[in-house]
């Protein structure tokens, strides 16, 4: 059974983290009368929920992590789930000056079938995935100039190139976990909207950066909307780094099958979920 139809908080729900300013009891009262029917789903994948609603007042995104038994429960009590993941994560990068949701509050609870979940309470970034728009780019339906497009191809090669230098990559970094979240001074603004699989690595490090790039590449190709060469290339010029394109596409031969798991199109419009 998965978190659309089992993740519902009940009344033992407790506050594990809370953001800067935040008022943790006010946060954990609005998820106690929140149900997934109440939010519109963004993602249901397995032992995770992602819906976006308002709490407080405040535009929400809301993410359930359903336990799958003992070593999940470890896990959480450690500080080393998924939840924490997402929450040290988000916090790098806002330190760091990298776009993302801030994250509001995390809470620990029951689901409406006794499984232990962890829930995420974060800023809802406004804007579309990078995944979505190269489906526009590709069906002619974009209101980017070519400019901008390669603006936006350049600033993804930035983001990984400054991570990578400060010692952090995304081993999740796909166009559906990045949101062009608007514009500044006329550049892109890209927020990274997961954060669970941000990892630690040396400075520099030329596999962490060939990781992230081919991120890039390998869940357009199975979405079947991969961009034109010029703004592939695009972005590793940004970077000086043209010749590593035979290196990413080995990365991405690699890797197998691309086709996503789950629709990262049909997910974001799943309307609601009981």
């Amino acid at each position: 059974m998965g978190p659309a139809a089992t993740i519902q908080p009940g009344e033992e729900v407790r506050v594990v983290a809370v953001g800067a300013g935040e008022d943790g009891a006010a946060w954990r009262d609005a998820l106690r009368g929140w149900t997934p029917a109440r939010g519109r789903a963004l993602k249901v994948d397995g032992m995770t929920g992602v819906w976006s609603c308002e709490l407080l007042g405040r535009a929400c995104v809301v993410k359930g992590w359903m336990s799958g038994g003992v070593g999940d429960r470890l896990k959480m009590l450690l500080g080393c789930s998924r939840g924490w993941r997402h929450w040290r994560g988000a916090s790098w990068l806002m330190s760091h000056g990298v776009r993302t949701a801030a994250p509001y509050c995390m809470l620990r609870g029951k689901d409406s079938a006794g499984g232990v979940v962890e829930w995420l309470i974060m800023e809802r970034v406004e804007g579309p995935t990078v995944l979505e728009v190269l489906r526009d780019i590709r069906d002619g339906a974009t209101d980017l100039t070519v400019k901008d497009q390669h603006k936006v191809a350049a600033s993804l090669g930035v983001l990984a190139s400054e991570m990578v230098a400060q010692g952090r990559f995304n081993r999740d970094n796909k166009p559906s976990n990045l949101i062009l979240a608007g514009w500044k001074e006329g550049d892109p603004v890209i927020a990274v909207i997961d954060c669970v699989a941000i990892r630690a690595c040396r400075r520099f490090d030329f596999k962490a950066m060939r990781r992230m790039l081919a991120s890039l590449v390998i869940e357009p190709l199975g979405a079947g909307v991969l961009p034109r060469r010029s703004l592939l290339m695009r972005g590793l010029a940004e970077i000086q780094g043209q010749s590593w394109w035979g290196v990413i596409e080995r990365a991405v031969a690699m890797h197998g099958d691309p086709r996503p798991r789950v629709d990262p199109f049909g997910s974001r419009d799943a309307g609601r979920v009981g």
